[in-house]
Order: C-alpha cells, then sequence, then structure tokens
C-alpha cells in the first residue's frame, strides 16, 4: 500500500512539474505576442496619426480658401444689391 502512494504521489508532484513548465512556456510565448502586437498596434497608430492630421491640414487650407471665396462673393452681391436698390430709388 505504501507504495502505491509513493507512486501515486510521485506521479502527482511530476505531472504538476509538467503542468507548471507547460504553463510558463505558454505565458511565456502569450507576453512575447502580446508585445509584438502592441508594437505593430503602436506603429499603425502613429502612422494613422500622421496620414490623418495632413488631410486635416489639408481640408482646413482649403475650407478657409473656399470661405474667402464665399466672403468675397457674398460682399459683390451686397454692393451690387445696394447699387440696384439706390438706383431704383432716385428714379421714383
Amino acid at each position: 500500500m505504501s507504495e502505491f502512494f509513493k507512486f501515486v504521489g510521485g506521479s502527482a508532484v511530476l505531472l504538476a512539474a509538467v503542468a507548471w513548465l507547460i504553463r510558463s512556456l505558454v505565458v511565456h510565448l502569450l507576453d512575447k505576442d502580446i508585445a509584438v502586437f502592441r508594437k505593430d498596434l503602436e506603429r499603425q497608430a502613429f502612422e494613422h496619426e500622421v496620414r490623418y492630421r495632413r488631410v486635416d491640414e489639408f481640408v482646413a487650407e482649403h475650407l478657409e480658401e473656399v470661405y474667402k471665396r464665399l466672403l468675397a462673393l457674398y460682399q459683390a452681391v451686397g454692393d451690387y444689391v445696394q447699387d440696384v436698390e439706390l438706383a431704383g430709388e432716385s428714379k421714383v
């Protein structure tokens, strides 16, 4: 009976050691993969930031130009309408 307990106890210790070794190996590999994925994600985030910062600058520049042109058109139409109104009043 004593040999049975020695065998079962030894097997349990061996099984626990193998399980711990496998767990340690899996955790190490997953940590390595997570580090690689995190580095890749940071690189992609930086590329995205740079790309869209340029797009935002491009849109802002063109929006400014469109606003200037619309303002000039608004002022020109206002001047034209004022001239037409003044001309109409002088005839009456």
